[in-house]
């Protein structure tokens, strides 16, 4: 793996942690730094136990499932999927949705997905590699400059 496939991965794996510091940046307005280190403190511990963790205890059980695993992942993504959809069925009854915005949005994430797909065909990882970085940068950015605009 090179540099920047190891940075891109660490990123995309901190993406959940991110999610979780902006919901209770916006929830707890008047933050307590204390507060704020003990939870980058218990993400950063667990984002380094977990996939060490995992490492461990699959290579304990590679030989026994390297038959089998490709169908363990298709149940459990399969499973994954159902619940999923099961779930939003249960909130579409309670409520309304608002086809004028559903509509459009799934046509383009169909259309981007098709897109997106085709150029990583066709052009590969080496273009897709700086793309990736670059909107990743632009988030970010994005981030910092709606932060500082919110104090």
């Amino acid at each position: 793996m090179s540099f920047l496939d190891v940075v891109l991965l660490g990123v995309a794996l901190s993406m959940d942690a991110f999610a979780i510091s902006v919901t209770n940046g916006m929830i707890y307005r008047k933050s307590i730094f204390d507060t704020a280190v003990k939870c980058g403190f218990c993400f950063g511990f667990f984002q380094f136990l977990m996939p060490v963790a995992g490492f461990f205890a699959g290579s304990l059980f590679y030989e026994h499932i390297k038959k089998i695993d490709h169908w363990l992942a298709l149940i459990l993504l399969a499973f994954l999927g159902i619940k999923m959809i099961i779930e939003s069925v249960k909130e579409m009854k309670e409520r309304k949705i608002e086809y004028k915005i559903a509509v459009p949005c799934i046509l383009c994430a169909v259309a981007g997905n098709l897109a997106g797909s085709q150029i990583a065909i066709k052009k590969g990882a080496k273009f897709i590699k700086p793309v990736l970085a670059v909107v990743a940068l632009m988030l970010l950015v994005k981030i910092v400059i709606q932060f500082v605009q919110d104090f």
